[in-house]
């Protein structure tokens, strides 16, 4: 959202975002949907004639992490077997799986479509339990993302 002001006196004014989109307000809040850089163009009209005024906008992608489950069934029934979350305009990722009872680390991947299948590194199913993870992402913006946190793992059917 940007919010722009028009700092003359002007009998008629029109905004042109560069969206497709346009205002006639003095002071209008706009909306950008996509990144990418828009040329607003704001033309005011008075008595003694017209002016035109341009800016470009850089509207960035924003990253985020969410929908982070507590609890995963890796019992083979084609629903919820995985321990995923969503992610949006991230770069880089980092996750890990450690072990609330014994401590050590369970599981981790690095790419962007990693998940957890319940299992250990060594390809054992892990037990049932709960476990903590630990998120770390890079998003295109610059921005850092660490998320930690609980998921139980339970093979019930």
């Amino acid at each position: 959202t940007v919010d722009f002001i028009n700092q003359r006196v002007a009998s008629s004014l029109t905004w042109d975002f560069g969206d497709g989109s346009s205002s006639r307000e003095n002071a209008p809040s706009h909306i950008f949907d996509k990144a990418g850089n828009y040329e607003v163009v704001l033309t005011a009209k008075n008595a003694s004639g017209s002016a035109t005024a341009r800016v470009t906008i850089e509207v960035k992608s924003i990253s985020n992490i969410s929908n982070i489950p507590n609890i995963f069934t890796p019992n083979g029934d084609g629903e919820n077997d995985f321990f995923f979350f969503e992610i949006k305009n991230i770069a880089s990722i980092g996750a890990a799986i450690y072990s609330q009872k014994e401590g050590g680390l369970v599981y981790q991947w690095n790419s962007l479509d990693g998940n957890w299948n319940g299992k250990k590194m060594n390809g054992d199913d892990a037990p049932e339990g709960m476990y903590l993870y630990s998120i770390q992402a890079m998003g295109i913006d610059g921005l850092l993302h660490s998320e930690k946190g609980f998921v139980t793992l339970s093979r019930k059917r």
